[in-house]
C-alpha cells in the first residue's frame, strides 16, 4: 500500500509540475523552480524524483527542438540556441524539487543546483552575447567605388558566421550554402555586397567563402588568424566559394583586396 500511495504521489507530482512548467518555462530560472515547487510542494520524499521526470522530459524537449528550424515570415529561423538554455532549465526544475522535499538538506542541495544550471547557461551564452555587443550596423553604401564599408562588410559576415557557429556546436556554415545559412544572423543583406562592385543585377555581390574553411568546426582549426574566411572574389553570384583562389587582379580596392580571417580581423592583402 505504501508503495502505491508513493506512485500515485510521484505521478502527481509530475503531472502538477508538468503543468505549471508549460506557462512559466518562458520566465528566466524562476519560472521552472517555482512550477517545481508549487507542483511538488505537498509531495514528501517524492518531490525530488517527480522533478527529475519533468526536468528530463523538458530537457529532451529542448534538444530536440534546437535541431529544427521554423519559418518566420518567409526566412527560416534556427532553433539551435534553445540547447543554450537547458542547464537553466533543468536546474530550475531540480533545485524547485530539491526545495519541496522540506528535508534539512533540500534547500542548500537546491541552491548548488540552481546555481550551477544557471552558470552553465551563463557560459555558453558569454561567447554569443560577446559578438552581439562588437556587432556594428555599418552605414548604407552606394554602389561605387567607395571602399570604406568593405572591410566592415567582410568583419560583419564574420560575425554572423560567428553567430550561425554558436546555434551550430562550432560549425562553420557548408561553403554552397552560406549565405543562405547566415542570413538570419547578418541582419542587413547588404553586407554581402562588396560596395566597389558595379550593380548591374541583384545577382551582384562580390564575396566568397574559403571552401576549406566551410562545415569545419571551430575547435578544429588550430591557427585561425592564418586562414581566410571570406575575401574579395572575382566570383560575383551567391555563395560564391573557392579554395581562395578567386581574388582580383588587380586589387578591387586600389590595388588590393580585403580578407578577413577566422579570429576576425581583415587585412588588405595583394593580388598574388
Amino acid at each position: 500500500m505504501r508503495q502505491e500511495g508513493d506512485r500515485k504521489g510521484l505521478g502527481t507530482a509530475a503531472a502538477a509540475t508538468a503543468a505549471l512548467s508549460v506557462p512559466l518555462i518562458v520566465v528566466p530560472v524562476l519560472g521552472p523552480l517555482i512550477a517545481a515547487w508549487a507542483g511538488c510542494r505537498r509531495a514528501g520524499r517524492n518531490a525530488i524524483g517527480a522533478s527529475a521526470l519533468v526536468a528530463a522530459g523538458w530537457g529532451v524537449l529542448l534538444w530536440w527542438a534546437s535541431g529544427h528550424e521554423v519559418n518566420v515570415g518567409g526566412t527560416s529561423v534556427s532553433l539551435g540556441p534553445l540547447m543554450l538554455v537547458i542547464p537553466a532549465v533543468v536546474g530550475g526544475l531540480l533545485a524547485g524539487g530539491l526545495l519541496a522535499t522540506g528535508q534539512r538538506g533540500g534547500t542548500p542541495i537546491g541552491i548548488v543546483v540552481l546555481v550551477a544550471g544557471v552558470a552553465w547557461t551563463g557560459f555558453q551564452f558569454e561567447p554569443v552575447v560577446t559578438l552581439v555587443r562588437e556587432f556594428k550596423p555599418a552605414a548604407p553604401q552606394q554602389a561605387s567605388a567607395n571602399t570604406g564599408g568593405c572591410p566592415e562588410n567582410l568583419k560583419r559576415l564574420y560575425t554572423a558566421a560567428r553567430l550561425y557557429a554558436d546555434s551550430w556546436d562550432d560549425m562553420l556554415p557548408p561553403p554552397d550554402v552560406w549565405m543562405d545559412r547566415i542570413t538570419e544572423y547578418a541582419q542587413d543583406t547588404s553586407v554581402f555586397r562588396c560596395p566597389a562592385v558595379a550593380q548591374g543585377s541583384a545577382d551582384r555581390y562580390g564575396y566568397a567563402m574559403n571552401r576549406d574553411a566551410g562545415a569545419r568546426a571551430l575547435w578544429e582549426i588550430s591557427a585561425p588568424a592564418d586562414v581566410p574566411a571570406f575575401y574579395d572574389s572575382t566570383s560575383l553570384g551567391r555563395n560564391a566559394n573557392d579554395a581562395y583562389s578567386s581574388l582580383p587582379v588587380p586589387g578591387r580596392h586600389g590595388g588590393s583586396n580585403n580578407v578577413v580571417f577566422l579570429d576576425g580581423h581583415v587585412k588588405a592583402v595583394e593580388s598574388p
